[in-house]
């Protein structure tokens, strides 16, 4: 092995190593999983797929069954979170990219729940009209 080839191995390694320390990419991967369904389900309808907007609204009105909807696939998100931070928590390292994305999906669980729930609270219960 020549000195250049020595050197460009011990680059590779270094790098290698320096994307392991920062990143647990297996948690980071299911907790990206788990956030699909969510983003699955707005382009849809933002799409206003007829088969996917009738599952949604049969009676062609906001149910609770969407509220519902909505609610367990934002909680996905959140759990998406937990498990991007679980290596954290398990190895007790920091690793810098699962902690970014997992504190994001939890931010946006918390404000995508209360935001969820105070649409609910004033359209639904107050029955304030024109709330949309």
């Amino acid at each position: 092995m020549t000195p250049q080839t020595r050197g460009l191995s011990f680059i590779a390694t270094f790098r290698v190593y320096t994307l392991r320390m920062w990143i647990s990419s297996r948690y980071l991967y299911l907790g990206i999983a788990c956030s699909l369904p969510f983003l699955i389900a707005n382009v849809l309808v933002a799409m206003q797929a007829d088969f996917f907007l009738s599952f949604l609204r049969p009676v062609g009105q906001t149910t609770s069954h969407e509220h519902l909807l909505v609610l367990v696939l934002i909680a996905i998100v959140g759990v998406g979170g937990l498990v991007a931070l679980l290596p954290i928590l398990k190895d007790r390292r920091l690793y810098i990219v699962n902690a970014i994305v997992g504190m994001a999906f939890l931010v946006f669980a918390l404000f995508g729940g209360y935001a969820l729930g105070k649409d609910f609270y004033h359209c639904d219960i107050l029955k304030i009209p024109n709330c949309d």
